[in-house]
């Protein structure tokens, strides 16, 4: 046991040992009914669902945007023959292919989620 009588073992770590032996020493937060103090706002707050729908709608088209910028920007690499190197890695061509299918491809899924949801 160590000196507050927790019983530790060889398989728990600082964060666990803290848990379990807190109670003992007294290092919880408050604590109102079930609720800690600091998440009782979160608990009594309005919840307004639309908000989240809209917030998911606009994260789906930027990433869709991304991913559109993305592979048209391999599509101008594969006209003009533009060379692409990562840490002295020359990249080939037909990886620009393989990116515009799924650039494309994610692109296109994420316009089409937000079709759905419109409707």
């Amino acid at each position: 046991p160590s000196r507050f009588g927790c019983r530790l073992t060889a398989q728990s770590t600082r964060t666990r040992a803290r848990r379990s032996c807190s109670a003992r020493v007294g290092l919880r937060a408050p604590v109102t009914g079930n609720v800690r103090l600091h998440q009782k706002h979160i608990l009594t707050a309005q919840v307004d669902s639309s908000r989240g729908v809209d917030t998911m709608r606009t994260y789906i088209q930027i990433t869709g945007v991304i991913f559109g910028v993305v592979a048209l920007v391999h599509v101008v690499r594969l006209m003009f023959d533009w060379p692409a190197q990562v840490a002295g890695w020359v990249v080939p061509i037909w990886v620009s292919w393989v990116a515009i299918l799924v650039a494309g491809a994610l692109c296109v899924w994420a316009f089409r989620l937000v079709s759905r949801a419109r409707q």
